[in-house]
């Protein structure tokens, strides 16, 4: 069994419930946890693992094999992403480019290029920070021209949810005070799912 399968099927089959059992740690004053390396190491770690373990919880697998579907059969697919955002988007494009997947990564929007585009294009808004009102304008520019757009976002972002036609969703939390470090760790999580999922599918349809 090939790494990506394992991953994939470990995913997907530990109970829902069974996911919550993590030790949580609190998300607010962090400089408690940093009195030492040793100290810092165990505090990364375990923001690691409570980021991957409650966006586990939030994923839902039939989506997520939608979305793998239209990405790989897409004619291309732009990645749209502002400011911090930018940092998970240029990830996202380097893994589907990686794939030999025609991706490009967007900070600013063109309505003509919109317009023009083939409707077998899939569009991926990101979206750490809420505030960014530009993304659901973008977001919802796209929808208005029939493109197939998935939002990678917060879990708190209610708004952009309801807007999409499919949305990954990774964990954030209400409060806290590390500057993103969460949103970030959560967001290249679901990201390099999605990879080792189509990078697993392309190496099984070549052995074919």
């Amino acid at each position: 069994m090939t790494f990506c399968r394992y991953l994939h099927n470990f995913l997907f089959t530990t109970e829902r419930n069974e996911l919550f059992k993590i030790q949580d740690i609190s998300t607010q004053n962090f400089s408690q946890y940093f009195t030492s390396f040793e100290n810092v190491q165990t505090t990364l770690y375990q923001i690691y693992d409570l980021s991957m373990t409650k966006t586990n919880v939030l994923l839902d697998k039939n989506v997520i094999t939608r979305i793998c579907n239209r990405l790989l059969n897409a004619t291309y697919i732009d990645v749209y992403a502002i400011g911090i955002d930018d940092i998970i988007g240029k990830q996202l494009v380097y893994r589907l480019q990686s794939l030999g997947l025609l991706t490009t990564l967007h900070d600013t929007f063109n309505q003509k290029y919109v317009k023009n585009t083939s409707k077998n294009n899939v569009s991926i808004v990101i979206c750490l920070n809420a505030s960014q009102l530009q993304i659901y304008e973008i977001t919802e520019y796209l929808l208005q021209n029939h493109i197939y757009t998935v939002s990678l976002m917060g879990s708190h972002h209610q708004q952009l949810l309801n807007m999409n036609q499919d949305s990954l969703l990774f964990y954030t939390p209400e409060n806290q005070d590390m500057d993103g470090l969460i949103e970030v760790f959560s967001a290249e999580y679901v990201i390099n799912l999605i990879y080792a999922i189509l990078k697993g599918r392309k190496e099984n349809n070549m052995n074919k």
